[in-house]
Protein backbone atom coordinates (compact mmCIF):
# COMPACT_ATOMS: atom_id res chain seq x y z
CA UNK A 1 0.00 0.00 0.00
CA UNK A 2 2.80 2.34 0.97
CA UNK A 3 4.61 1.54 -2.29
CA UNK A 4 1.43 2.36 -4.26
CA UNK A 5 1.05 5.70 -2.46
CA UNK A 6 4.69 6.55 -3.16
CA UNK A 7 4.23 5.57 -6.81
CA UNK A 8 1.14 7.79 -7.07
CA UNK A 9 3.01 10.70 -5.50
CA UNK A 10 5.87 10.24 -7.96
CA UNK A 11 3.44 10.15 -10.90
CA UNK A 12 1.77 13.31 -9.59
CA UNK A 13 5.15 15.02 -9.22
CA UNK A 14 6.12 14.01 -12.77
CA UNK A 15 2.77 15.22 -14.11
CA UNK A 16 3.12 18.56 -12.33
CA UNK A 17 6.68 18.92 -13.56
CA UNK A 18 5.61 18.13 -17.13
CA UNK A 19 2.80 20.66 -16.90
CA UNK A 20 5.25 23.28 -15.67
CA UNK A 21 7.68 22.47 -18.47
CA UNK A 22 4.87 22.67 -21.02
CA UNK A 23 3.83 26.07 -19.69
CA UNK A 24 7.42 27.33 -19.84
CA UNK A 25 7.79 25.95 -23.38
CA UNK A 26 4.64 27.78 -24.42
CA UNK A 27 5.80 31.06 -22.89
CA UNK A 28 9.18 30.65 -24.60
CA UNK A 29 7.46 30.10 -27.96
CA UNK A 30 5.20 33.11 -27.38
CA UNK A 31 8.15 35.33 -26.46
CA UNK A 32 9.92 34.18 -29.62
CA UNK A 33 6.89 35.22 -31.66
CA UNK A 34 6.62 38.59 -29.91
CA UNK A 35 10.35 39.22 -30.47
CA UNK A 36 9.74 38.58 -34.17
CA UNK A 37 6.89 41.11 -34.30
CA UNK A 38 8.30 44.45 -33.07
CA UNK A 39 5.38 46.29 -34.67
CA UNK A 40 3.27 44.76 -31.90
CA UNK A 41 5.61 45.13 -28.94
CA UNK A 42 7.34 48.46 -29.63
CA UNK A 43 4.43 50.45 -28.22
CA UNK A 44 4.75 48.65 -24.87
CA UNK A 45 7.99 50.50 -24.26
CA UNK A 46 6.83 53.73 -25.86
CA UNK A 47 5.70 57.09 -24.54
CA UNK A 48 1.97 56.35 -24.65
CA UNK A 49 2.29 53.32 -22.38
CA UNK A 50 4.60 55.33 -20.10
CA UNK A 51 1.91 58.02 -19.82
CA UNK A 52 -0.71 55.39 -18.93
CA UNK A 53 1.51 53.94 -16.20
CA UNK A 54 2.29 57.47 -15.03
CA UNK A 55 -1.41 58.07 -14.45
CA UNK A 56 -1.63 54.72 -12.67
CA UNK A 57 1.21 55.74 -10.38
CA UNK A 58 -0.59 58.96 -9.45
CA UNK A 59 -3.60 56.93 -8.40
CA UNK A 60 -1.69 54.05 -6.78
CA UNK A 61 1.37 55.42 -4.98
CA UNK A 62 0.92 56.56 -1.38
CA UNK A 63 3.81 59.02 -1.61
CA UNK A 64 3.68 60.00 -5.28
CA UNK A 65 6.78 61.64 -6.67
CA UNK A 66 6.98 62.38 -10.39
CA UNK A 67 10.72 61.81 -10.77
CA UNK A 68 10.58 58.54 -8.85
CA UNK A 69 7.52 57.52 -10.86
CA UNK A 70 9.27 58.05 -14.18
CA UNK A 71 12.31 56.06 -13.05
CA UNK A 72 10.10 53.19 -11.92
CA UNK A 73 8.24 53.15 -15.23
CA UNK A 74 11.49 53.15 -17.23
CA UNK A 75 12.77 50.21 -15.19
CA UNK A 76 9.51 48.33 -15.52
CA UNK A 77 9.41 48.81 -19.27
CA UNK A 78 12.99 47.68 -19.74
CA UNK A 79 13.18 44.88 -17.14
CA UNK A 80 9.77 43.37 -16.42
CA UNK A 81 7.00 44.41 -18.80
CA UNK A 82 7.74 41.81 -21.48
CA UNK A 83 7.70 38.95 -18.96
CA UNK A 84 4.38 40.16 -17.52
CA UNK A 85 2.83 40.54 -20.97
CA UNK A 86 3.99 37.05 -21.96
CA UNK A 87 2.46 35.67 -18.76
CA UNK A 88 -0.88 37.35 -19.44
CA UNK A 89 -0.98 36.66 -23.18
CA UNK A 90 0.04 33.01 -22.85
CA UNK A 91 -3.19 32.29 -20.99
CA UNK A 92 -5.21 34.23 -23.57
CA UNK A 93 -3.52 32.59 -26.56
CA UNK A 94 -3.81 29.08 -25.15
CA UNK A 95 -7.50 29.55 -24.34
CA UNK A 96 -8.01 30.39 -28.03
CA UNK A 97 -6.34 27.14 -29.19
CA UNK A 98 -3.18 28.82 -30.50
CA UNK A 99 -0.56 26.10 -30.13
CA UNK A 100 3.22 26.12 -29.90
CA UNK A 101 3.27 24.91 -33.51
CA UNK A 102 1.12 27.89 -34.50
CA UNK A 103 3.49 30.28 -32.73
CA UNK A 104 6.50 28.63 -34.38
CA UNK A 105 4.92 28.96 -37.83
CA UNK A 106 4.15 32.63 -37.23
CA UNK A 107 7.63 33.32 -35.85
CA UNK A 108 9.30 31.69 -38.85
CA UNK A 109 7.02 33.63 -41.21
CA UNK A 110 7.93 36.98 -39.70
CA UNK A 111 11.63 36.11 -39.53
CA UNK A 112 11.86 35.80 -43.31
CA UNK A 113 13.44 38.81 -45.09
CA UNK A 114 9.98 39.82 -46.38
CA UNK A 115 8.50 39.44 -42.92
CA UNK A 116 11.20 41.56 -41.29
CA UNK A 117 10.74 44.38 -43.80
CA UNK A 118 6.97 44.12 -43.35
CA UNK A 119 7.33 44.40 -39.56
CA UNK A 120 9.67 47.37 -39.90
CA UNK A 121 7.23 49.21 -42.18
CA UNK A 122 4.23 48.22 -40.05
CA UNK A 123 5.98 49.64 -36.98
CA UNK A 124 6.55 52.89 -38.90
CA UNK A 125 2.86 52.93 -39.81
CA UNK A 126 1.84 52.35 -36.20
CA UNK A 127 4.14 55.15 -35.00
CA UNK A 128 2.86 57.49 -37.69
CA UNK A 129 -0.83 56.71 -37.31
CA UNK A 130 -0.96 56.55 -33.50
CA UNK A 131 -1.00 60.32 -32.99
CA UNK A 132 -3.45 60.79 -35.88
CA UNK A 133 -5.75 58.11 -34.47
CA UNK A 134 -5.49 59.54 -30.96
CA UNK A 135 -6.33 63.06 -32.19
CA UNK A 136 -9.18 61.68 -34.30
CA UNK A 137 -10.60 59.78 -31.33
CA UNK A 138 -10.19 62.66 -28.87
CA UNK A 139 -11.80 65.15 -31.27
CA UNK A 140 -14.73 62.83 -31.94
CA UNK A 141 -15.17 62.13 -28.23
CA UNK A 142 -15.06 65.83 -27.32
CA UNK A 143 -17.63 66.65 -29.97
CA UNK A 144 -19.82 63.83 -28.69
CA UNK A 145 -19.84 65.52 -25.28
CA UNK A 146 -21.30 68.75 -26.65
CA UNK A 147 -24.99 69.60 -26.23
CA UNK A 148 -27.24 68.67 -29.17
CA UNK A 149 -24.38 66.72 -30.77
CA UNK A 150 -25.21 64.21 -33.47
CA UNK A 151 -22.74 61.88 -35.19
CA UNK A 152 -24.76 62.47 -38.33
CA UNK A 153 -23.22 65.96 -38.46
CA UNK A 154 -19.71 64.52 -38.84
CA UNK A 155 -18.30 64.04 -42.31
CA UNK A 156 -16.60 60.75 -43.10
CA UNK A 157 -12.87 60.83 -43.80
CA UNK A 158 -11.87 60.77 -47.45
CA UNK A 159 -9.04 58.86 -49.09
CA UNK A 160 -6.44 61.38 -50.24
CA UNK A 161 -6.52 62.18 -53.97
CA UNK A 162 -2.80 61.46 -54.49
CA UNK A 163 -3.16 57.75 -53.70
CA UNK A 164 -3.19 55.75 -56.99
CA UNK A 165 -6.09 53.44 -57.82
CA UNK A 166 -3.85 50.32 -57.93
CA UNK A 167 -2.68 51.08 -54.38
CA UNK A 168 -6.27 51.51 -53.20
CA UNK A 169 -7.37 48.25 -54.80
CA UNK A 170 -4.56 46.23 -53.22
CA UNK A 171 -5.07 47.97 -49.88
CA UNK A 172 -8.69 46.77 -49.85
CA UNK A 173 -7.46 43.16 -49.88
CA UNK A 174 -4.55 43.85 -47.54
CA UNK A 175 -6.77 45.57 -44.97
CA UNK A 176 -8.92 42.46 -44.61
CA UNK A 177 -6.26 39.73 -44.94
CA UNK A 178 -3.72 41.34 -42.59
CA UNK A 179 -6.29 42.00 -39.87
CA UNK A 180 -4.85 45.52 -39.72
CA UNK A 181 -7.44 47.26 -37.56
CA UNK A 182 -9.17 44.37 -35.78
CA UNK A 183 -7.59 45.09 -32.41
CA UNK A 184 -8.67 48.74 -32.51
CA UNK A 185 -12.16 47.75 -33.63
CA UNK A 186 -12.41 45.38 -30.67
CA UNK A 187 -11.24 48.12 -28.31
CA UNK A 188 -13.85 50.51 -29.70
CA UNK A 189 -16.51 47.85 -29.29
CA UNK A 190 -15.51 47.45 -25.65
CA UNK A 191 -15.82 51.23 -25.15
CA UNK A 192 -19.23 51.47 -26.77
CA UNK A 193 -21.06 51.81 -23.45
CA UNK A 194 -18.85 54.65 -22.31
CA UNK A 195 -18.73 56.79 -25.48
CA UNK A 196 -21.89 55.70 -27.28
CA UNK A 197 -22.69 53.46 -30.22
CA UNK A 198 -22.91 56.35 -32.67
CA UNK A 199 -19.35 57.48 -31.92
CA UNK A 200 -17.85 53.97 -32.02
CA UNK A 201 -19.69 53.20 -35.27
CA UNK A 202 -18.39 56.42 -36.81
CA UNK A 203 -14.79 55.76 -35.75
CA UNK A 204 -14.92 52.12 -36.90
CA UNK A 205 -16.38 53.14 -40.25
CA UNK A 206 -13.56 55.65 -40.81
CA UNK A 207 -10.63 53.49 -39.70
CA UNK A 208 -9.91 52.22 -43.19
CA UNK A 209 -9.66 55.69 -44.72
CA UNK A 210 -7.46 56.83 -41.83
CA UNK A 211 -5.16 53.84 -42.29
CA UNK A 212 -4.76 54.08 -46.05
CA UNK A 213 -3.95 57.79 -45.83
CA UNK A 214 -1.27 57.05 -43.25
CA UNK A 215 -0.03 53.88 -45.02
CA UNK A 216 0.66 55.43 -48.41
CA UNK A 217 4.39 56.11 -48.61
CA UNK A 218 5.14 53.68 -45.75
CA UNK A 219 3.53 50.34 -46.62
CA UNK A 220 4.73 49.20 -50.04
CA UNK A 221 3.00 47.06 -52.64
CA UNK A 222 5.34 44.19 -51.63
CA UNK A 223 4.35 44.67 -47.99
CA UNK A 224 0.70 44.39 -48.96
CA UNK A 225 1.40 41.20 -50.94
CA UNK A 226 2.99 39.76 -47.80
CA UNK A 227 0.04 40.86 -45.66
CA UNK A 228 -2.44 39.32 -48.10
CA UNK A 229 -0.57 35.99 -47.93
CA UNK A 230 -0.86 36.06 -44.14
CA UNK A 231 -4.59 35.59 -44.55
CA UNK A 232 -3.93 32.17 -46.12
CA UNK A 233 -1.99 30.87 -43.10
CA UNK A 234 -4.32 28.98 -40.68
CA UNK A 235 -2.16 29.92 -37.69
CA UNK A 236 -2.54 33.60 -38.55
CA UNK A 237 -6.28 33.14 -39.00
CA UNK A 238 -6.46 31.77 -35.45
CA UNK A 239 -4.78 34.89 -34.15
CA UNK A 240 -7.13 37.05 -36.19
CA UNK A 241 -10.05 35.28 -34.54
CA UNK A 242 -8.56 36.04 -31.14
CA UNK A 243 -8.40 39.74 -32.04
CA UNK A 244 -12.01 39.62 -33.23
CA UNK A 245 -13.12 38.41 -29.81
CA UNK A 246 -10.82 40.73 -27.86
CA UNK A 247 -13.68 43.04 -26.89
CA UNK A 248 -15.03 40.21 -24.71
CA UNK A 249 -11.80 39.86 -22.73
CA UNK A 250 -10.08 43.24 -23.02
CA UNK A 251 -11.30 44.46 -19.62
CA UNK A 252 -10.16 41.35 -17.74
CA UNK A 253 -6.83 41.34 -19.62
CA UNK A 254 -6.32 44.99 -18.73
CA UNK A 255 -7.05 44.32 -15.06
CA UNK A 256 -4.58 41.40 -15.06
CA UNK A 257 -1.87 43.60 -16.60
CA UNK A 258 -2.48 46.31 -13.99
CA UNK A 259 -2.39 43.70 -11.18
CA UNK A 260 0.98 42.44 -12.46
CA UNK A 261 2.33 45.99 -12.48
CA UNK A 262 1.07 46.58 -8.93
CA UNK A 263 2.81 43.40 -7.76
CA UNK A 264 6.04 44.62 -9.34
CA UNK A 265 5.71 48.01 -7.63
CA UNK A 266 5.27 46.28 -4.27
CA UNK A 267 8.36 44.15 -4.98
CA UNK A 268 10.30 47.42 -5.37
CA UNK A 269 9.20 48.59 -1.92
CA UNK A 270 6.65 51.08 -3.23
CA UNK A 271 3.74 51.68 -0.85
CA UNK A 272 0.35 51.58 -2.58
CA UNK A 273 -3.05 52.90 -1.58
CA UNK A 274 -4.63 49.51 -2.21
Amino acid sequence: MRRRIISMMLLLAVAMSAAGQEKEAYKKALKGYLDATPATTASWKGENFANIYGQLNRNLMTDYDEVKSKRLIERYQSEQMMDDMVEVLSTLYQSNDITIDDLTILTNTFQTPEGQVYQQHLKELNDKSLETFYTFGMLTGQMAGQPNFSVDNLQDLKVEDNIPSEYREKFDKFYVSSNLSRGIESSLSALQQQIGKGVTDYMTRNLKALYINEAYGVITMDDMDFGIKLGDIPSYTKQAKLMENMSETIQSVGMTVVAAYMNWLRSQGVRLKM
